[in-house]
């Protein structure tokens, strides 16, 4: 669990990092926007998939909390 919360910290950073290079090259709007939209999705996905392996490990019995 702690794992899956550094991954989405990192690619939040990762996401903020190439949206200030694309405004320091000068990317248009338009662009900058696509860059957003699909670095999100990317995130999102990400995050269903952990989601959904979680399942599969309570569904197993497997899932142990680390909190």
């Amino acid at each position: 669990m702690r794992w899956m919360m550094k991954q989405i910290i990192f690619d939040g950073l990762l996401i903020s990092v190439v949206v200030t290079l694309a405004l320091l090259v000068g990317v248009s709007i338009q662009h900058l926007s696509l860059i957003v939209i699909l670095a999100f999705a990317i995130v999102a996905i990400r995050t269903l998939e952990e989601l959904v392996n979680i399942m599969k490990d309570v569904a197993k019995g497997l899932y142990i909390s680390y909190v």
